[in-house]
């Protein structure tokens, strides 16, 4: 009996299999792309909500597992947009311009039973999104002094606006900054991609990764460190002013930089396992001119350092 049990199940999976597959030829994730899903779901719907706020000097973002994201206020105002079922799913606190955000999550949430969201599928598949809930914070203010952001398992965006300080904090969910003036970023996390465009940073840069890809592009740095456990690090087009350090245990390493000819390149390059290529240029020495330091590291990958 037991036989025949297993029998059956092995040949319901390679059906199933095989009716996946036929799916997916047909033209399945397209239509699973340009659908609607939230008609589908079992429960309630996904509902819009707008706040307005006052002056904000800083902002504090505690996630469990929502995106959130930061865009220019084009009306002038600084407001909330985010899409939940339930409009108390959030706590939102602004005193005296220091405002507080944070996910709130029902104990069912919690229980053991089994919550079916489709929309779960959806945005991994085609968004990089790990919720359906979103959060989008609209500035009309010039700068921000801080930002701190501290999530489980979410996505962050911030573009098109000026922060003082940027803390960003993830276990798992990709980091996006494009156009952002700063003068320090610490970016933590656990596992997922970064991605930089656009971004002037005037002191300090650090960002620990333990498994993802960091993209640099069309940015500049004055002091920018690099900690990667496992993932590829791709600089292009990047001007660095006094240091730039990367160390990564494995995955490859290039660099493609910003070329100061009245400027003194300190390099060290260091591979346990892989090539290692640099432009000549870098090695040139030039008397009384300052000195740029660039570290790259890698115990297994290649590493490139060339101009742009």
């Amino acid at each position: 009996m037991n036989n025949k049990v297993l029998k059956t199940s092995i040949i319901m999976l390679i059906l199933g299999f095989v009716l996946f597959l036929l799916g997916i030829q047909n033209g399945g994730l397209e239509y699973l792309k340009d659908t609607d899903i939230d008609s589908y779901r079992l429960g309630n719907s996904t509902n819009k909500y707008t706040i307005e706020l006052d002056t904000i000097t800083s902002t504090e973002v505690k996630f469990t597992k929502s995106n959130f994201k930061i865009k220019k206020s084009e009306n002038g105002k600084n407001y909330i947009e985010y899409f939940s079922e339930n409009e108390e799913d959030f706590k939102i606190t602004n005193n005296e311009g220091k405002l507080l955000i944070e996910d709130l999550e029902e104990d069912s949430k919690f229980s053991f039973r089994i919550n079916i969201n489709l929309n779960f599928v959806k945005n991994l598949l085609f968004n990089d999104e790990i919720s359906y809930k979103s959060f989008v914070l609209y500035l009309s203010e010039s700068e921000l002094e801080n930002f701190n952001f501290n999530s489980f398992s979410s996505k962050v965006t911030i573009s098109d606006v000026n922060i003082k300080n940027i803390k960003i904090s993830q276990n798992a969910g990709n980091c996006d900054l494009k156009n952002i003036n700063s003068e320090n970023i610490e970016l933590t996390n656990l596992a997922g991609n970064i991605d930089l465009n656009k971004v002037n940073n005037s002191n300090h840069f650090r960002s620990v990764n333990k498994a993802g890809n960091l993209y640099v592009e069309d940015s500049k740095f004055n002091s920018c460190e690099v900690d990667k456990k496992a993932g590829n690090v791709s600089f292009s087009n990047v001007e660095i002013n006094e240091l730039l350090e990367v160390e990564n245990n494995a995955g490859n390493v290039n660099c493609s930089l910003v070329y100061d000819e009245n400027v003194n390149y300190d390099v060290d390059l260091d591979s346990d396992v892989g090539n290692i290529y640099i432009d000549k240029d870098f090695n040139k020495n030039r008397e009384e001119s300052k000195t740029v330091r660039i570290r790259l590291k890698s115990k297994a990958g290649n590493i490139k350092l060339e101009k742009n």
